[in-house]
């Protein structure tokens, strides 16, 4: 589709991509700009994620303030898992991350040879496998992993237990979309496409796609050291949201998307006969009206916009423009700082807030910028997979080389045929696998995981659960890429 370009008032700063179409060929393309950005940047992107997934995710639900110095160090916590029934205590080791970044690894994992995201690998292996070793995972994102065993990636209308597809509004596509940024910071085509592929695999709500764009564009202005100045940041990222949603109505003509997608989101119960389109433009200026208040509290407490943007309690706490706009807030109050550190500090410890996922959006907008070099040494080295995550962003980073900015590019993945089978037969393997996994798993067994690859178990723990009957196998296992997971498997005693 060919759209002229206008001239940008922000054009000084703005250096993504936007698509033009070629002369000779009528292909889709973009102008690309040189790839600026460095290595350390992606490798602190990675790490600051984690890292402030790792100190944020204790004081999840806490109640009372964190002690003093929280944040110059790991601690082993404790935490409840399951309900009452299946339920058991966790002790948790110094420096573990949460679903966040575990899903961040997963999409990772699908950016292809090529530059290319893979979302079929991602839905129908990677999400629905995550199930056995997630690790703090939001109702609405296990919902989804669940239906996708069953339903196609582009049409996930799940409706479990009073959770909603098309009501699913939360952090769950923000937290994990940080590779697709980093990959494809220079194009904003296919960034736009693919977060969007990304997003309604699990989430049905526009709120959740602008909420993993802004994060995401965000990524991609920092990376390119968008210019200091009270607002800069929030005006570039304001500027790009409304290139990115204009991209984005380019694929509503298109099938799986015409028939799959976008017409059976209007006719699901509940919607009113209002589009997907319509709903995300009403969306976008409310998040953009956000984003333009960010610079009137910058000189004022952050309790202050925590509190006007109602992200002190449910449902405003987890939804993904609030906490996007929260993380961007905090990183305009303090990225020019002589410490930029003190922006993580306040996302991880404010109490009452989704410490966990703001944390980590903060730690990943600082690393985009600052790449390592803000990074202290003792919670760098000492995050859960630290070499592993710096091993992701050199793979990453050579991904990123191989953009070339074309849509063509993105709508090729987003049109191509299902392939639910192929995935479903690898699915199939590990599933009967694992049957026996729970009950003979010991130190030293070799795990062939068809997502995570060669592991191999390193400890093994039983619980007991609120049945008297039954318990909770607890195995932790060591992957050769560098990755350490837990699993958790329920089976009845004498079994």
């Amino acid at each position: 589709m060919s759209r002229a370009r206008k001239k940008n008032p922000n054009q000084d700063f703005l250096h993504l991509s936007t698509p033009e179409t070629s002369q000779t060929s009528g292909e889709t393309a973009a102008r690309l700009p040189p790839l600026a950005a460095t290595s350390d940047q992606f490798r602190g992107a990675l790490l600051g994620w984690a890292i402030g997934d790792a100190l944020g995710w204790p004081l999840e639900f806490a109640t009372t303030p964190a002690s003093e110095g929280w944040i110059k160090s790991f601690r082993p916590w404790r935490k409840r898992v399951g309900g009452r029934w299946w339920g058991y205590s966790e002790d948790i080791t110094p420096g573990s991350y949460s679903d966040d970044t575990q899903l961040t690894l997963a999409v990772a994992r699908c950016v292809k040879d090529g530059a290319i995201f893979d979302v079929e690998r991602f839905a129908y292996l990677e999400l629905p496998l995550w199930l056995d070793y997630q690790r703090g995972g939001g109702r609405s994102v296990k919902a989804a992993a669940k239906s996708l065993k069953r339903r196609p990636w582009y049409a996930n209308f799940y409706n479990a237990k009073g959770i909603s597809y098309t009501r699913a509004d939360g952090n769950g596509v923000a937290m994990r979309n940080l590779p697709i940024a980093l990959v494809f910071h220079r194009s904003l085509p296919e960034m736009a496409l693919y977060t969007f592929q990304n997003t309604i695999s699990t989430h049905g709500h526009p709120r959740a796609y602008l909420g993993a764009l802004i994060v995401s564009v965000a990524v991609a202005h920092l990376l390119q050291q968008v210019p200091s100045g009270p607002g800069k940041l929030t005006e570039a990222i304001s500027t790009t949201l409304d290139q990115a949603v204009e991209i984005l109505k380019t694929v509503q003509g298109e099938e799986p998307f015409r028939s799959q997608f976008f017409r059976q989101w209007v006719d699901y119960p509940g919607q009113a006969s209002q589009s997907y389109i319509d709903l995300l433009d009403e969306e976008l200026r409310n998040a953009k009206s956000q984003l333009e208040q960010i610079s009137q509290f910058c000189s004022r407490p952050p309790i202050a916009w925590y509190k006007h943007l109602g992200a002190l309690s449910w449902p405003k706490k987890s939804e993904a423009v609030t906490s996007a706009n929260i993380a961007i807030y905090l990183v305009e109050r303090h990225c020019d700082d002589e410490h930029p550190w003190r922006a993580l500090e306040e996302a991880v410890t404010q109490v009452g807030s989704d410490t966990d996922t703001i944390g980590a959006f903060v730690g990943g907008l600082l690393g985009a910028r600052y790449g390592l070099t803000w990074l202290p040494d003792d919670l760098a080295t000492k995050v859960q997979d630290a070499a592993y995550l710096e091993h992701l962003g050199e793979e990453l980073f050579d991904r990123a080389k191989q953009v070339r900015g074309s849509v063509a590019d993105a709508h090729g993945v987003l049109v191509k045929q299902d392939s639910r089978a192929d995935w479903k037969e690898k699915r199939k393997g590990w599933e009967k696998w694992i049957k026996d996994f729970a009950q003979n798993a010991t130190p030293g067994l070799v795990v062939p995981h068809p997502a995570l690859g060669e592991g191999k178990v390193t400890s093994v723990g039983v619980k007991p659960t609120g049945r008297s009957n039954y318990v909770t196998k607890v195995v932790d296992v060591l992957f050769k890429t560098g990755q350490t997971c837990r699993f958790h498997m329920r089976y009845k005693i004498g079994e």
